[in-house]
């Protein structure tokens, strides 16, 4: 059964997602199943971000680009850089 699933839609697993897709529209779930509907939000970029921080944190130094703003607030002054007009 998992290898007709998964030489049917690309997983050979459904998920809850994945269910509530199927439960409205199937086109939107085979779609679902085979990577091609994705959503995208701040929310889930900066989970994203967190999970691989936490569980891959040097996939996460590949992936995001990570400043260090020291020198530049240095520069700056102050204990509130944003609060300066500078």
């Amino acid at each position: 059964m998992r290898d007709e699933l998964t030489k049917a839609v690309g997983k050979p697993h459904l998920s809850y997602s994945s269910l509530k897709y199927a439960l409205g529209d199937m086109r939107l779930w085979e779609m679902y199943m085979r990577g091609q509907l994705k959503k995208e939000s701040e929310a889930l970029t900066f989970g994203t971000m967190y999970d691989m921080l936490l569980f891959e944190p040097d996939k996460a130094h590949d992936k995001y680009v990570v400043l260090d703003d020291l020198d530049i607030v240095d520069t700056i002054g102050g204990k509130c850089p944003r609060n300066t007009k500078r």
